[in-house]
């Protein structure tokens, strides 16, 4: 991901009306006043240049508007900016996070609900992540999926089968390491990479075995140093260490997606977000994805909704937020052009792409299978600024810094840390 970028679009536009919202809204709104209109945009990888494509919709659409946006990464950045306003009081007039930050910001009471018609363009299923005892309180627009992107021509060549159990994957390990192939590639310069395949791992280890995993965590029924779950899928970070480049430490995300589409590595554990990146690199390049195996064989590919609208309820330009929103979410054509550009999967109904082309066919068959499971299932339960936190820890440790038991010490020493922030 991007390091910290801060963006600022003004734009002052003369009078003009706006029709054919979503039902429940009047079908023109006037705005004769000049408004200053905040909008904080937490970035992934894929997402820096949305900002133009949002405005340009926008200033056709509203009068005498001017937009001011923040931008961050959202991996490195986001969570304290938002900390930070929220403790201020200055939270945006729209906020731009992931799915998970309704879970970890909603209790602050800064969120306002959605209604019924402003959420009913969006798919059905995936609206559970973003809801709060029945209350809607994030728009979903497109999604990643997450999981170990492959080199099918290297898998090809060696006779290798897509992994279902630990066991097998030690011997795709194997086999590829016998033929003088790196078998991961892998880019911990970054701390956000290592907390990211942590709680892929997690996921399928051990929130889909106990989803109250993180509560009774904060209860003090779990631990890192004690329970064991967790310490398993740090040891499964320490096996992509292991079997990931030699100066892995200094590989950041942009030289890592390079090397993986030169055929340096045969396997990426990651998101699709990556797919941008490795297509303008090698447009050729033959990938499949599938889930990192858990214990049981029975790992499922994440799915994780990205771009997420939320709204500030005390926003003095609520009811604008309101309009603007509804504008971005009836536009079909503008949800295919962000999810082409971005490589990511619509979750507006109605919005066809073939954005995902080289991975769809895996990707349909994990689906068909049922085996599908939504990443708010863990981030729900950890929440990232934890997660950030953890991370670091586990850096330090695969460097030799600090020993494995200081990482899972400091989990459970910062127990408290890992829910919502504001309940």
């Amino acid at each position: 991901m991007k390091k910290l970028k801060k963006t600022l679009f003004c734009v002052v536009l003369p009078c003009l009306l706006l029709a054919g919202c979503f039902p429940g809204f009047r079908q023109e709104q006037e705005y004769p006043r000049k408004t200053v209109f905040t909008i904080l945009f937490g970035q992934s990888n894929s997402d820096p240049g949305l900002e133009d494509m949002f405005t340009e919709k926008l200033i056709r659409e509203f009068p005498n508007v001017t937009l001011e946006w923040e931008s961050f990464d959202w991996g490195d950045y986001f969570s304290s900016e938002m900390q930070a306003k929220i403790a201020s009081g200055e939270v945006p007039d729209i906020i731009i996070g992931k799915a998970q930050d309704v879970a970890a910001y909603q209790p602050s009471g800064f969120f306002a609900p959605f209604r019924p018609e402003e959420y009913e363009r969006i798919q059905k299923d995936w609206l559970d992540s973003v809801t709060v005892n029945s209350e809607v309180y994030g728009l979903p627009y497109n999604a990643f999926y997450q999981g170990v992107l492959y080199n099918k021509n290297i898998f090809w060549r060696y006779g290798l089968e897509v992994p279902a159990t630990l066991e097998d994957m030690d011997n795709v390990i194997r086999r590829l390491e016998e033929v003088g192939i790196t078998p991961f590639a892998a880019h911990f310069r970054e701390n956000w990479y290592a907390g990211n395949i942590t709680m892929q791992f997690a996921i399928n280890e051990v929130f889909a075995r106990n989803p109250e995993w993180g509560e009774e965590f904060r209860s003090g029924l779990r631990s890192f140093s004690e329970s064991g779950e967790y310490a398993a899928c740090l040891r499964q970070v320490e096996t992509l260490w292991k079997h990931t480049w030699k100066d892995a430490a200094a590989v950041n995300q942009s030289e890592c997606a390079k090397r993986f589409a030169n055929e340096e590595a045969a396997m990426y554990l990651t998101g699709t977000w990556s797919v941008q990146d490795l297509f303008s690199i090698r447009p050729n390049l033959m990938i499949g994805i599938f889930p990192y195996p858990n214990k049981t064989g029975d790992a499922r590919l994440i799915f994780e909704p990205n771009l997420t609208f939320m709204k500030n309820t005390e926003s003095p330009n609520l009811e604008l937020a309101e309009l603007m929103i509804a504008s971005i979410y009836r536009d079909t054509e503008l949800a295919r052009t962000i999810c082409d550009f971005t490589r990511t999967t619509p979750l507006l109904t109605g919005v066809q792409t073939d954005s995902l082309q080289r991975v769809e066919e895996d990707i349909n068959a994990y689906k068909n299978a049922g085996k599908i499971v939504d990443a708010t299932l863990g981030n729900r339960q950890l929440v990232w600024r934890f997660q950030a936190a953890c991370a670091a820890q586990i850096n330090a440790w695969l460097s030799g810094k600090i020993p494995f038991e200081d990482v899972l010490q400091f989990a459970d020493d910062n127990r408290f840390e890992s829910g919502a922030m504001f309940r």
